[in-house]
């Protein structure tokens, strides 16, 4: 049985779409189209050092379906070699909507302007993972659009809500790309 699932999950890496993968990923990742539809956000998750550096990343489109929003998701993951795709969506995957929930509910990081107003406490060495955010959808608080992108580190409020999206979404990849 082991080797059946091992000869499985090799076919499935050999049937996925490699992709560009290159020393800096991150604007192909928040740029990848879906068709016509531009990605509206993007996450990713750079680990590991060495040989065991690793990417996964996700770009997140709102696709209109007979007259509804419907989220798609384009998943690209990385470790020393070519890169591969795989996708999903919210009619597939009901946890996608539950993620972006929670991500609109991410606490953001507040500026700290240095010699300006109370001096922050020393921040912890940022040697660790890197988590990165970028939305096209964000809105101030009236209202106004606005575009952001946030880098943080392990231990952080986008490192944690990452790590729960991922495990949320871990059984809905498909190699098959939802038509848009």
């Amino acid at each position: 049985m082991r080797t059946l699932m091992a000869v499985l999950a090799g076919l499935s890496a050999a049937l996925a779409t490699p992709v560009f993968a290159a020393d800096d990923d991150w604007p192909e990742i928040k740029s990848a189209p879906f068709g016509a539809v531009r990605p509206w956000g993007a996450f990713a998750h750079y680990g590991g050092r060495g040989e065991a550096a690793y990417t996964r990343a996700v770009t997140l489109y709102a696709d209109s379906r007979g007259g509804k929003t419907v989220l798609v998701a384009r998943r690209v993951r990385a470790q020393g070699g070519p890169a591969y795709a795989d996708w999903t969506d919210a009619e597939a995957c009901p946890q996608l909507a539950d993620a972006a929930r929670r991500l609109e509910r991410l606490a953001m990081p507040g500026l700290d302007v240095p010699g300006v107003g109370t001096e922050p406490p020393p921040a912890p060495a940022a040697d660790g993972d890197s988590y990165l955010l970028w939305a096209d959808q964000a809105r101030w608080r009236g209202g106004r659009t606005a575009s952001l992108e946030v880098r943080g580190s392990d231990g952080s409020p986008l490192a944690s809500w990452m790590q729960d999206a991922f495990a949320r979404l871990d059984g809905c990849w498909r190699l098959g790309r939802p038509r848009p």
